[in-house]
């Protein structure tokens, strides 16, 4: 019963946010529509792909997210596309820099879902940071999710997360940095449009209400 609750909160929250989180658009996940099969830079090009730059490319083979570099040994696995629920964790958003990829990594339970911010080198596959999406706790039994992300070239990266208590039925939505000067919230509340997110070279901006709200990462 628990689980079936959990699966209707997220499709609540995922149609709430616009499914920002499940249809990527160029400002929450880089060149969503670039990789062509005649252009992609690595990888099968018969496969979706989900995000990608120049020199790398993210894409969806058999229900699973992979990762590759040009001139990389190998592609590295990422996640999964379907569900948060068991198995490997669900890849959404995705964006990329350069050979970068940022990534919420999103992982439920039959009562709880939490998700985390990732950067990843795909040369190699290493881990330039994680983050939790958010610290903020809205209750028990409660689920959050990234909405909104985007990555520059240097590895900074912000992002929109968005939780909900199943029980309490209280959400909090926020806007998150992480950059040379640490984990940093821009902004909160439920005025902020949880799919738009924005980076002009080192400025992110998001729609707070009306009104666009802005930082620089540094």
């Amino acid at each position: 019963m628990k689980r079936r609750v959990l699966q209707g909160a997220i499709a609540v929250m995922l149609a709430a946010c616009g499914t920002s989180a499940a249809h990527p658009t160029a400002s929450s996940s880089g060149v969503a529509d670039a990789g062509s099969p005649a252009t992609v830079a690595c990888g099968p090009a018969s496969a979706k792909t989900l995000a990608a730059s120049s020199k790398a490319r993210v894409y969806l083979s058999r229900g699973l997210v992979y990762g590759c570099a040009r001139g990389a040994k190998h592609p590295y696995r990422l996640g999964q596309r379907a569900t948060c629920l068991g198995g490997s964790a669900r890849v959404a958003p995705v964006t990329v820099s350069g050979v970068l990829v940022a990534y919420g990594s999103q992982r439920c339970g039959v009562d709880f879902g939490g998700s985390t911010v990732l950067v990843r080198r795909l040369t190699n596959g290493s881990t330039v940071s994680q983050q939790p999406a958010t610290t903020t706790s809205v209750g028990p039994e409660s689920y959050v999710m990234v909405t909104a992300l985007v990555l520059a070239g240097d590895g900074d990266v912000a992002w929109i997360s968005v939780g909900h208590s199943i029980v309490g039925g209280h959400s909090a939505t926020e806007v998150h940095a992480l950059d040379r000067r640490g984990v940093r919230r821009l902004d909160n509340g439920a005025a902020v449009n949880s799919g738009q997110l924005r980076l002009a070279g080192s400025k992110v901006s998001w729609k707070h209400g009306t009104a666009w709200r802005s930082a620089t990462l540094a």
